[in-house]
């Protein structure tokens, strides 16, 4: 046994009911609505992430044998935008996951480039202000409610 969803009612019914018996809600749970700031953003995201990773080897094929990147910035590099990707598909999902695989991924791949390639803090710190960027796009509201509490 369930209950209706619709709150005035919340009558008791079967599971296998779509609507109420005594109201008439349907019973499936609104997809919620998404601002188009935010799905803008989401899939912008998207878009520069798959044309970096093939910039990067694109860059890297560039640069030639002796001055091309070690193997263990390439993999880093790759691991870290694929995890990006899957997190804004995530995202576009209604997966809050999603944003922690970024978050990890960007914090990780920021250390790890800092580390192998001996790049400064500033190289560091601009990569980490992209996580509360993203959180701060994901608590746009729509019809009062943020995105981030939509999530899943």
């Amino acid at each position: 046994m369930k209950r209706c969803v619709n709150p005035a009612c919340n009558a008791e019914m079967e599971d296998n009911e779509t609507c109420c018996p005594e109201c008439g809600t349907e019973q499936t749970p609104k997809q919620p609505k998404r601002h188009g700031c935010i799905t803008a953003w989401l899939y912008f995201c998207l878009v520069v992430t798959v044309l970096l990773i093939g910039a990067f080897f694109r860059l890297n094929a560039f640069l030639g044998e002796e001055n091309a990147m070690p193997i263990s910035v390439i993999i880093v590099a790759l691991a870290q935008s694929i995890c990006c990707l899957i997190g804004y598909i995530l995202l576009l999902r209604w997966r809050k996951i999603g944003f922690y695989l970024i978050a990890v991924s960007v914090v990780i791949g920021s250390v790890v480039s800092c580390v192998l390639l001996g790049e400064g803090m500033w190289t560091l710190f601009k990569d980490l202000i992209s996580i509360p960027i993203l959180y701060a796009v994901l608590q746009i509201t729509t019809d009062g409610v943020p995105y981030w509490d939509s999530l899943k």
